[in-house]
């Protein structure tokens, strides 16, 4: 069909293994206080979106975009794009086709289990954007050290954003609005590469 949505709704479980999406366009959701496993999935255009932090995958998955707003883990899977919005998510072991891998819709998002990816394209960079309303340090992911906003990034009163050495910031203008760095609590950076717009 054109549209073939699976949602997994709190309480319900979906565990899929050895399944094609065709068709013009699919998408899996599992939302909070849903469970289930993904095993050997593929398709032409689908994505998944993971809500819970009881979804895993087992043997990996052939997926457009995968939208993680969860502690879920994903591995050995085959990806295009993971957009991240919440949680402190496991990627290990993924193909990754994007030169933007990730990015971090929510700048709070816990990146530290992000390790032994494989990227396509060797430009890479991490795309952010949202309020940080914790502290964290803007750090390597997984190699990459560039990043480069999505729209404004905002560091609220009473967070603090540190940028490690060697970790260059990006602004880029889209359709005449420039991204920026907004601060009302603390910023400290040292060895930063700060540069006004990104060549692709």
């Amino acid at each position: 069909g054109l549209y073939d949505d699976i949602n997994v709704h709190s309480g319900g479980r979906a565990d899929l293994s050895d399944c094609t999406f065709s068709g013009d366009y699919a998408k899996v959701t599992y939302y909070a206080g849903s469970s289930g496993t993904l095993d050997n999935l593929s398709g032409e255009y689908w994505d998944l979106s993971i809500n819970s932090d009881q979804v895993s995958t087992v043997n990996g998955i052939d997926v457009d975009t995968l939208y993680v707003n969860a502690s879920a883990t994903v591995t050995n899977s085959t990806i295009s794009i993971v957009r991240l919005y919440s949680g402190s998510p496991t990627l290990t072991g993924n193909a990754i086709a994007s030169g933007t891998p990730f990015v971090m819709h929510d700048p709070d998002v816990d990146m530290s289990g992000i390790s032994g990816n494989i990227f396509t394209p060797s430009d890479l960079r991490i795309e952010i954007s949202g309020s940080l309303n914790d502290s964290r340090t803007l750090d390597f992911v997984d190699g990459i050290g560039q990043y480069v906003y999505g729209g404004v990034l905002t560091v609220s009163n009473g967070s603090t954003l540190t940028i490690a050495p060697g970790v260059e910031i990006h602004t880029t203008n889209s359709n005449s609005s420039v991204f920026d760095l907004e601060v009302y609590g603390e910023l400290h950076a040292a060895g930063v590469l700060f540069t006004g717009h990104y060549d692709d």
